[in-house]
């Protein structure tokens, strides 16, 4: 007799545990044996004699470097005359807060409420819609794997409804702990209209579930940075180290070298959902020739030299008698932040690295957002990129400053806030920061 207690399958049911610094606060915060069974989470025991499924093993279906090792998930969910819960519509959004899946379900019976003000949906969208929950559950296993972390503002319904059994699990709820222990709900619309913009109040539940996520998890690294003086992540982002390739495909290069600016600069990199680096002491330099490409890793790694000499020059025209020599030791900008790569310098205090598209597919290049401590300090950086450093190659780029245009309000507030340097952030850590660490 095959009863749920004799079912083997390779998948334990328990936390797997997996050493993946990319993931670090996540890692500890995915629910326990005992808070999944507290919740209702689909397990083995109970749920894989029921027809649920599990996802795929690790390279199963999809290469690991492809399948998402974090997603965000929300099913919308259909009241039917039948007395039941079906699902209508499945989301599934990675780090990048770009949809896996996005897909309609055929709802099996008869749809007594759309609650179209909520959901989006109406009778007339659903009503050629073929895709069966089985079938979408089974999409859904195979995107995923084991190793994937799942997050949801209520996971046991979700996962129930799709009839998925996943053992990494994080419902947003329990990152704002904080939150409760100040008295605030922890209710989605509360978190959503707390911390994200009114702008982002009406997206899908996945998009602002994964939001939140990032910024807990950006909250968390930059606390960590400050007070141990550590070099992690503001955003979970893949390690790339070594030199680049040789490439005949300008995508190929484009991704390779973005990848790789992104990792060397991980302890102050800027990505959504935070707002845009912008301002007077905010720079932008254009990156989308071939030979730009290949030189921008260098030209970042010599700025911050060209703007000590540049200051020491500009001290000694000050101050006549003043050795240059005795003034070459930049200000840390980031002191609090101890980063063991030598060839960082610290030149400026953020960085934002967002993609310039030619189409929907095909990429131009990149732009590079530099943040400073001071709008001379900028100054000088536009005339670096500028001149090319006065390199014998002749590589140069198009740089400016970052200021709105006057006749346009800022896209976002100006991200760092003028604090002691002990407490520089940006704003939307310091806001999210009361109830994230």
């Amino acid at each position: 007799m095959l009863g749920s207690e004799t079912v083997k399958t390779p998948y334990p049911d328990r936390r797997p545990e997996v050493n993946d610094d990319t993931c670090l606060i996540l890692n500890k915060m995915i629910m326990t044996k005992r808070e999944r069974a507290h919740a209702g989470i689909p397990t083995t025991h109970k749920h894989h004699s029921l027809g649920y499924t599990h996802p795929a093993t690790p390279g199963e279906y999809l290469e690991p470097d492809v399948t998402p090792k974090i997603a965000a998930l929300d099913v919308t969910n259909l009241a039917t005359k039948e007395g039941f819960k079906c699902p209508a519509r499945v989301t599934l959004v990675n780090t990048s807060l770009k949809y896996i899946v996005r897909d309609k379900i055929k709802v099996e019976g008869h749809v007594q409420n759309y609650d179209t003000a909520n959901t989006g949906l109406d009778a007339h969208q659903l009503a050629e819609i073929t895709s069966t929950r089985q079938e979408m559950t089974k999409k859904l296993s195979r995107v995923i794997d084991t190793s994937t972390i799942i997050i949801s503002f209520d996971p046991a319904e979700d996962l129930h409804a799709i009839r998925l059994i996943v053992w990494r699990v994080i419902d947003v709820r329990s990152l704002f702990k904080q939150d409760l222990k100040a008295g605030l709900p922890t209710d989605k619309n509360s978190l959503v209209r707390r911390y994200l913009k009114e702008e982002q109040w009406k997206l899908p539940g996945a998009v602002q579930a994964m939001m939140l996520t990032l910024l807990f998890y950006a909250s968390f690294s930059w606390n960590k940075n400050v007070t141990e003086e550590l070099n992690l992540a503001l955003f979970p982002i893949d390690p790339q180290e070594g030199p680049p390739s040789r490439h005949r495909s300008k995508q190929g290069l484009i991704d390779e070298i973005h990848k790789t600016l992104m990792w060397k600069y991980r302890d102050r990199l800027i990505r959504p959902p935070t707002p845009v680096l912008i301002g007077e002491n905010v720079i932008r330099v254009h990156v989308k020739k071939w030979s730009q490409l290949q030189e921008i890793p260098e030209f970042l790694e010599n700025l911050g030299d060209y703007l000590a000499k540049e200051e020491a020059k500009d001290r000694k025209r000050r101050r006549p008698g003043e050795d240059a020599d005795e003034n070459r030791t930049r200000i840390r900008v980031n002191s609090h932040v101890a980063n063991p790569d030598p060839t960082v310098q610290d030149d400026f205090r953020l960085i934002s690295l967002p993609i310039s598209m030619k189409t929907k597919s095909q990429k131009k290049g990149f732009f590079v957002y530099l943040d400073f401590e001071t709008v001379e300090r900028a100054s000088l950086a536009v005339q670096y990129f500028a001149e090319g450093d006065k390199q014998p190659d002749g590589v140069k780029y198009k740089c400016e400053q970052a200021i709105p245009r006057a006749t346009q309000p800022a896209a976002g507030p100006v991200l760092v806030t003028k604090l002691p340097v002990e407490n520089q952030t940006f704003n939307v850590i310091n806001k999210a920061a009361v109830g994230m660490c």
